[in-house]
């Protein structure tokens, strides 16, 4: 073989060379045959959304923070419920949630390879913004978003990398498509996602806080006031008591005795609006032994130095919060204060919430969902306490962690929240409905008497006074004028004697009372008034039974936390008396007629028909009467 022939076999096999080394470069080292025959096909094929997760866990990497944030959902094995551990465990509505949320990442297909055209692997997947999150302290620009469900052992089921969106030929990004990969996988792929996917709090709880229907709320008490730190007490205190019977009802306020003031409907409508729609902004964990109804449980403490390590530790929580335990004097009971006032809101099934409001801090969305934290996803190990929670001897101060100033929260876009406590009791004086026992009637005297059956007496025949004297014996017959006249003047005084009783009983007499009849109808509805109030009262057994129970669940959500909520809200619920109360407005106008006046008739001036005419006096002279008295005399009639 000669040089040239040699030489160029040499070229040829360089070529080859070359040749399968880019291949190998755009392919990530795969053959090119290999790689498209997993195009059209899931990325995980045997994912069963529906039946196998049990957690998710999303990572999310927002520009200008220095780390990822995580979120996660789990299922609690125990009690079947979901909790939130990267926001202190708080419970998730997150059932159905997380049933969508799985089924929009179920059976996402490989629909097209993006090329790495010479790009080294980070390169290539900034390019898509696929790199993974995880990896934040690295990079700063091509992060993904991570997404993982996992089942109830802990197994990843699917793993998602989820990059841009995928633009349209017109630069627009209407489209599902996204730049995806898998994270053990470095090729990327443009892939239909129709996600259901959120890493928002707010989202994944029940973010109605109390729970409550504003038409329900009867009875209101504003105890405006602020917490003196320095002297240990509330000074500047306000006290505003509100009623009304039902929501239909005008709100009254306690000692308006003004008959030119009344009760702001508008003011008390948004006051009803705002607890009615009170919205959680994020959550802290209370200490275990301050309970639902802010009083300390120590039972159980008997080492001096742990008892006071653990009162230090509940103190240092709760002021740093706003909130302030102070010896109430009479009873020997400790009394929590707000540092801004409290609301008691009554409902008309008994249920009373009270809301103590704390100090005011201003952080952003992370901070306020779940304040510093020294881990990066709010997560608590064993042997760890999370905020809200110290250890024996560690002296932190939160407030410092989580308030900032107003200037600084202007400047950088940070919101301002507010620390909440609620409680719920049962008040039975506030459940509308209560029944009232019926009266029995008074059995009226004479009664029994009236009520025993007479004996019948017959009446005896009347004697017959017309008969006829038979003559003696001897008699002839003939009466003798003496004896007439006496006879006559007998039957005359008999029967005006007669007639005068046929007189006494033909005239009206006096009804008697029936008084057997009267009490016997009011027994009666006395037993049927009777039988209806124990109905009722059965009824409303059981209302007293829903309303403690109704107080109970509350507590069970309320007890372990302090909540964050907007300060905007609660400047609507701290009402003053001058916000509350306005001018009275008239009942109507007093110069238009009334409405029961007929309608004027023009060109009428009846009276009763047009009362806004003025009737015509009267004349000044009546017209001359006929004469008093006839003719003496009848004129003589014609012959």
């Amino acid at each position: 073989m000669n040089t040239e022939t040699r030489n160029t076999l040499c070229f040829a096999a360089a070529a080859v060379v070359c040749t399968a080394l880019a291949i190998a470069v755009n392919t990530g080292g795969v053959p090119a045959g290999q790689q498209d025959k997993n195009l059209g096909k899931p990325f995980y094929p045997d994912f069963d959304a529906v039946n196998d997760a049990r957690e998710l866990e999303v990572i999310v990497f927002t520009k200008g923070q220095s780390q990822p944030s995580k979120f996660r959902v789990v299922q609690d094995p125990t009690t079947r419920r979901y909790v939130i551990p990267t926001h202190h465990n708080y419970e998730a509505d997150a059932k159905d949630r997380l049933a969508k949320t799985a089924a929009s990442l179920n059976g996402i297909k490989r629909a097209y390879r993006e090329p790495r055209n010479n790009l080294g692997t980070d390169s290539y997947h900034e390019k898509y913004g696929v790199l993974d999150p995880t990896e934040a302290t690295s990079f700063s620009e091509g992060l993904g978003n991570r997404v993982t469900i996992r089942d109830g052992e802990g197994t990843a089921l699917v793993d998602y990398i989820i990059g841009k969106k995928v633009e349209t030929a017109g630069g627009e990004d209407t489209t599902d498509r996204y730049y995806v990969r898998n994270p053990e996988d470095d090729e990327v792929y443009i892939a239909e996602c129709k996600m259901d996917l959120s890493a928002k709090f707010s989202d994944w709880i029940e973010k109605d806080l109390l729970n409550v229907q504003g038409d329900d709320i009867t009875h209101l008490v504003i105890d405006r006031y602020s917490f003196d730190e320095q002297q240990g007490k509330v000074v500047d205190q306000q006290v505003n008591t509100l009623s009304r019977k039902d929501f239909s009802d005008k709100w009254k306020l306690q000692g308006l005795d003004d008959p030119t003031k009344e009760v702001d409907a508008d003011k008390l409508r948004d006051l009803i609006s705002s607890l009615d729609d009170l919205k959680i902004a994020g959550v802290r964990r209370k200490p275990e032994r301050l309970n639902a109804d802010f009083s300390v449980d120590l039972k159980g403490i008997d080492d001096q130095l742990a008892l006071r390590a653990e009162i230090g530790n509940i103190q240092r929580s709760l002021f740093s919060r706003g909130f302030f335990p102070v010896q109430d004097r009479e009873n020997d009971a400790l009394k929590l204060y707000g540092n801004s006032g409290e609301l008691h809101a009554a409902t008309k099934q008994g249920v009373v919430y009270t809301l103590l409001f704390g100090e005011v801090f201003t952080g952003s969305e992370l901070e306020i969902q779940i304040g510093e934290e020294d881990k990066s996803d709010g997560e608590k190990t064993d042997g760890e306490k999370t905020d809200g929670e110290k250890t024996d001897g560690e002296k932190t101060d939160d407030k410092a962690e989580d308030k900032k100033s107003d200037k600084d929260s202007t400047a950088s876009g940070l919101s301002t929240h507010r620390y909440l406590l609620i409680r719920a009791n049962f008040d039975k004086k506030y459940l509308a409905g209560e029944p009232t026992p019926p009266v029995p009637p008074k059995k009226p005297a004479g009664y029994d008497d009236a009520k025993k059956p007479t004996s019948a007496t017959k009446a005896k025949p009347a004697d017959k006074k017309a008969e006829k004297k038979k003559p003696a014996d001897g008699d002839c017959g003939v009466q003798d004028p003496a004896d007439k006249k006496a006879d006559k003047k007998a039957d005359k005084k008999a029967d005006k004697k007669a007639d005068k009783k046929a007189d006494k009983k033909a005239a009206p007499q006096p009804k008697q009372k029936d008084i057997v009849g009267e009490y016997d109808a009011a027994l009666a509805k006395y037993e049927a008034d009777k039988t209806k109030y124990e109905a009722d009262l059965k009824a409303f057994e059981k209302k007293i039974e829903d309303g403690q129970a109704e107080a109970e669940k509350l507590n069970q959500r309320f007890a372990a936390w302090y909540y964050v909520i907007s300060d905007d809200n609660v400047a609507k619920l701290r009402l003053e008396k001058t916000s509350i109360i306005t001018e009275k407005k008239p009942d109507g106008d007093a110069s238009k007629a009334a409405p029961n006046s007929p309608p004027s008739i023009p060109g009428l001036n009846i009276p009763g028909l047009n009362p806004s005419a003025t009737p015509k006096s009267a004349p000044k002279s009546a017209p001359k009467s006929a004469p008093k008295s006839a003719p003496k005399s009848a004129p003589k009639s014609a012959p």
